[in-house]
C-alpha cells in the first residue's frame, strides 16, 4: 500500500466520503463517524484525563491486602457452595428414557 495514497485519502475523506465503488478500496474507518451527536459533546479528553464530573482514580483509596484477601476468599466460597448445592444425587436404580425403573 502506497503510503501517499493513506494521506490522500485521508483529505478527501475529511470534505467528504467517496463510495468504495468510485475509489476502487475498502472504505477506511473514521473514529466516531455514526456516533450520535450528543455523545461526541461528552468525549474523553485524549490525553486519557477524565472528562469533568468523573472522579479521579486518586480519589478512591486503595483497598488493604486483608480486605482483598477476604474478598477473595468469600468468592471462593461461594463457588464452592454454588458447586456443592448444584450436584445432584445420583439414581441408585437405573430408568429408561421415560423416566421408569
Amino acid at each position: 500500500m502506497d503510503p501517499g495514497a493513506d494521506g490522500e485519502q485521508g483529505g478527501a475523506e475529511s470534505s467528504g466520503v467517496e463510495s468504495s465503488e468510485v475509489t476502487g478500496r475498502l472504505p477506511k474507518r473514521v473514529r466516531q463517524r455514526n456516533l450520535a451527536p450528543q455523545l461526541r459533546r461528552r468525549a474523553a479528553p485524549p490525553d486519557g484525563e477524565p472528562a469533568d464530573g468523573e472522579p479521579a482514580d486518586d480519589d478512591f483509596p486503595e483497598p488493604s491486602p486483608e480486605l482483598s484477601r477476604d474478598l477473595m476468599s468469600s468468592l471462593q466460597s461461594g463457588w464452592l457452595r454454588g458447586r456443592d448445592e448444584d450436584d445432584e444425587p445420583e439414581d441408585l436404580e437405573p430408568r429408561d428414557e421415560w423416566g421408569r425403573s
